[in-house]
């Protein structure tokens, strides 16, 4: 029998520790990490929920695929997806269930922080600054891992990362529904996703692994 890939995408902002990342609602999720900690991080999510895969901090390319799924038919087909701007950062806006207009599928089954929140990092970034102290440790961890930008100025012109396609307004420094994104640059290696509500970062996991468990997970 055939065995496909699919992908695990933490279901609210990760929480917890970065000893014990925790995918739950209503939890203040965890901000301003050292971007090489939280890859360590995501790493252990397998682990802690018993997945098969290989478990990573979310890559830019994964975070627009859930945005195109968003605005397809099978998530809320063009319908905005309203902010969670609670200000102590809980997960799900302190009640997800009460807030399914936050869900990426408008139910209480899709993803949530997705558009508020904290900021979140992802794996998008700028080549020369692979290696730029502990802030931005790249050197140890496979190319597959992230995504990769020449430029500044590359990464506005590449499509596949949910940035260009889904913007919503000009000049392109908004994306998804009027949500803020940073491209990467030298001073910011990393690109940023979800709306601006503080320049606290937080960050979400993903796994990738065979179909027969949920690819949305809530313990």
């Amino acid at each position: 029998m055939e065995i496909k890939l699919g992908i695990w995408v933490g279901k609210f902002e990760s929480s917890g520790s970065t000893s014990a990342v925790k995918i739950i609602p209503n939890k203040s999720s965890l901000r301003s990490t050292i971007v090489s900690n939280i890859f360590t991080a995501c790493q252990g999510v397998k682990t802690t929920y018993g997945l098969t895969g290989d478990s990573h901090m979310m890559k830019n390319t994964e975070w627009g695929a859930v945005a195109y799924l968003t605005e397809s038919k099978y998530g809320r087909n063009g319908t905005e997806i309203t902010i969670n701007d609670n200000s102590s950062f809980l997960t799900g806006d302190g009640n997800y269930t009460a807030n399914i207009v936050q869900s990426t599928t408008g139910n209480i089954y899709g993803i949530y922080d997705m558009s508020g929140g904290a900021w979140e990092f992802v794996c998008g970034v700028l080549d020369s600054k692979l290696s730029n102290g502990s802030n931005y440790n790249f050197t140890a961890t496979d190319s597959k891992y992230y995504n990769i930008y020449a430029s500044y100025n590359e990464s506005k012109k590449i499509k596949g990362d949910g940035v260009y396609e889904t913007s919503t307004s000009s000049p392109k420094s908004y994306s998804w529904h009027q949500d803020k994104f940073l491209f990467v640059e030298s001073s910011n290696p990393l690109f940023v996703r979800g709306r601006l509500l503080s320049q606290w970062y937080g960050y979400r996991c993903v796994c990738i692994r065979s179909l027969h468990r949920r690819c949305l997970q809530f313990p």
